[in-house]
């Protein structure tokens, strides 16, 4: 399932921006797993090969950096 199902359109774009350091947008919005990946790497999250799945700890730290931005994404 993409994730722009549970983020808005301006917040997957500016994760994806951010979390990939490039300057253009996937073709398609990424799954909501690799969308949580990316925002739990926000929070900290390493994602190394044998780490599990983030946990809410990670999820909630980069939640909140990822409202920051996106916020700054849209003054943009």
């Amino acid at each position: 399932m993409p994730c722009n199902v549970i983020l808005e359109d301006h917040e997957w774009k500016a994760l994806c921006f951010y979390v990939t350091k490039t300057k253009s947008l996937p073709a398609k919005p990424p799954s909501v797993r690799e969308a949580t990946r990316m925002i739990a790497k926000l929070g900290g999250f390493l994602g190394r090969k044998h780490d599990r799945e983030p946990g809410m700890t990670y999820i909630w730290r980069g939640w909140e950096k990822l409202a920051l931005i996106s916020e700054v994404w849209l003054l943009t």
